[in-house]
């Protein structure tokens, strides 16, 4: 289809018209209009500005109209390197004297196991053209998953267990090969630079630092700190389960008969739960 595809354009009230596929360039199975063509197309001198209209056409029916805007030159500033999920960006964008700055917030999607984030629009008001410019950027971000070592399946966070240490591998991942630093209870495990963005670690050859009732796990590049906990008695995780789930009421009135028996009844199971995985 993109063989038969006319294009006409209107830029600065001159008129032409080429076929789509002298203007774009192809990334796998995706096309991307590459503004150099486009511009070399329409006339656009070297550093000027420009606001172009097309119009595509397939088999002289319209498909859709557009306004293009291609900027001789912008810059993009971020407040950071690096960011982790929810963070608050602060970007500046500067179009020659033109300077605009906006905030948002980093949003990292886990897509086949691994950290993508979010695009973020970045817009600037043109004079020049007297017209808004939108690109997207998608910030480099630092994050992890948790991966059994046997299913390679990724675990959630808040089933993590000392118990189970010798299954959990945990994977680091960071659009950035800086220095990735991982500590256990504040005290640092080691001190590589990356080779690559993917960096795996085997939590069972650090059983021993796993002392605390409560271990903080802490990754940290560019002084950016992603951190998770794991448990180290099982008696505290399945208090932890059941305060979720009972209500602690003081027995009186309104604290019928029926609701505490209920909550004892579920008490019960909890102790059951737990003595039969402390004599396995």
């Amino acid at each position: 289809m993109i063989n038969e595809v006319c294009v006409l354009s209107n830029y600065n009230k001159k008129y032409s018209q080429f076929l789509l596929k002298e203007i774009v360039k192809k990334e796998d199975n995706k096309l991307f209009i590459c503004h150099e063509k486009l511009r070399a197309k329409v006339g656009v001198k070297e550093n000027d500005t420009a606001k172009i209209n097309l119009k595509f056409m397939y088999k002289y029916d319209n498909i859709f109209e557009v306004d293009i805007i291609s900027l001789s030159s912008i810059k993009v500033t971020l407040d950071s390197k690096i960011y982790t999920d929810k963070d608050l960006i602060n970007i500046e964008v500067k179009y020659k004297d033109e300077v605009s700055s906006q905030q948002d917030t980093v949003e990292v999607y886990n897509i086949n196991d691994l950290l993508v984030p979010k695009f973020i629009p970045v817009s600037i008001y043109i004079k020049e053209i007297e017209s808004y410019y939108t690109q997207y950027i998608k910030p480099d971000v630092l994050g992890f998953v948790v991966r059994d070592k046997y299913s390679e399946k990724t675990l959630d966070i808040d089933s993590l267990h000392y118990d189970n240490i010798e299954r959990y591998m945990i994977e680091i991942q960071s659009s950035l090969n800086k220095n990735i630093y991982v500590s256990i209870n504040d005290k640092r495990i080691d001190e590589t630079e990356s080779l690559t963005t993917i960096k795996t670690i085997d939590l069972s050859e650090y059983k021993e630092r796993f002392k605390l009732v409560t271990n903080e796990i802490c990754i940290s590049q560019l002084n950016k700190k992603v951190k998770f906990t794991i448990l180290k008695n099982i008696e505290n995780n399945i208090y932890f389960k059941a305060n979720k789930d009972l209500k602690w009421y003081e027995i009186d009135e309104i604290y019928s008969k029926e609701n505490l028996s209920q909550d004892i009844n579920y008490l019960e199971n909890v102790f059951k739960s737990y003595d039969g995985m402390r004599n396995k």
